[in-house]
């Protein structure tokens, strides 16, 4: 009998630490301090406004968050993501990063002795949305000489107009140039798109040149360019075109 008490006894124990261990860890749960992050609620297509019924408070221990405040967003902020633009096809479960509210640049960067030109291109020939500023491309261009010469040390070339090209004249290529824009974009056509922000004169392409302190141009390559562009009265040239870097957003 003294087994069967002792073993009963042993037992009842072990189911009364257990309920204190659990009741001790729920109530440490309870008490762990929190810090909500924006997460998505529902699939979100790019460009979309964000509505509040979109987003959902995701709780994350504070000792884990270390730098997820680099990029993830805290709940706290929720008014000042509501009306703004997903820049990217986002899945319901995921958290909402910064990267996906980009907004478009708005001004271009160039140094002291850099200016942008902007050369007419076929947007026949080309897939224009691919072509992001910083790539580079070259143009493919009659073979017809030109008054580089004259455009370089600041001559009138107008003055002095290159001879047309014969139509037998195979094409070649100028470049590479560095894109500074396409049109009115100066990113990736997702955030404009995202930022609602209409895409204007994409056919016109601005590429960096480089000029002296009193703005004439140095850079005897895209002198040569405009040479080819005024004996072909600005007709639209097409375009190779090479990625920055080796992968793409």
């Amino acid at each position: 009998m003294k087994n069967i008490y002792g073993l009963l006894l042993a037992l009842g124990l072990g189911v009364a630490g257990g309920v204190f261990n659990w009741a001790y860890l729920r109530s440490e749960a309870q008490n762990m301090v929190m810090t909500r992050f924006i997460g998505l609620a529902s699939d979100v297509e790019r460009g979309h406004r964000l509505e509040e019924s979109n987003l959902v408070a995701v709780p994350i221990p504070s000792d884990n968050v270390k730098n997820l405040d680099e990029f993830g967003i805290r709940y706290s902020a929720l008014q000042s993501v509501l009306g703004q633009s997903i820049s990217r096809y986002r899945k319901a479960g995921s958290l909402l990063v910064r990267e996906d509210l980009e907004t478009p640049p708005t001004e271009i960067k160039l140094g002291a002795n850099e200016q942008v030109v902007w050369i007419p291109v076929d947007a026949r020939t080309f897939v224009l949305s691919m072509v992001v500023p910083g790539d580079q491309v070259s143009f493919i261009v009659p073979s017809a000489p030109g008054a580089v010469k004259s455009i370089v040390e600041g001559g009138d070339p107008a003055a002095n107009p290159p001879q047309t090209a014969a139509a037998s004249d195979a094409p070649t290529t100028l470049g590479p140039f560095t894109v500074i824009s396409m049109g009115n974009r100066l990113g990736s056509p997702e955030v404009l798109k995202a930022a609602k922000i209409p895409q204007l004169q994409e056919n016109l392409m601005g590429i960096k040149a480089r000029v002296d302190e009193n703005h004439k141009l140095q850079d005897a390559l895209v002198a040569k360019l405009l040479s080819v562009l005024y004996s072909t009265n600005y007709r639209p040239l097409g375009v190779l075109w090479k990625p920055q870097g080796s992968r793409r957003k």
